[in-house]
């Protein structure tokens, strides 16, 4: 899958991506519920980065970003739109995943 910066993509629940390459994934902070903790919602490789929102942001513009490196894997138990974050401006190189959503019998 090609995923242009910038761009929202459906995640569908339980599909996971694999990285072919660097990347910043941000969703939607309201997957997390105030009775939910990160790792019940996300599930990702022990190096993938998760950085969750602070400061002033209302929960309708809040994000948590996502850092995965080249062949690591992240998925989620909720469906929800998301955005790979540019690296800089004027970016819009696709970033490429390999998606699996056979591990989940889906």
């Amino acid at each position: 899958m090609a995923a242009t910066p910038g761009q929202p993509f459906a995640w569908p629940k339980r599909v996971s991506l694999r990285a072919l390459q660097t990347a910043t994934i941000a969703i939607p902070a309201a997957v997390l519920n105030d009775q939910e903790v990160m790792g019940s919602v996300i599930h990702a490789d022990d190096d993938v980065q998760v950085n969750l929102p602070t400061g002033a942001n209302s929960p309708d513009e809040a994000h948590i970003f996502i850092r995965i490196h080249t062949g690591q894997r992240v998925w989620l138990e909720k469906s929800c739109q998301a955005i790979v974050v540019p690296e800089r401006q004027g970016d819009l190189e696709p970033r490429y995943f390999e998606v699996d959503c056979t591990a989940f019998g889906l």
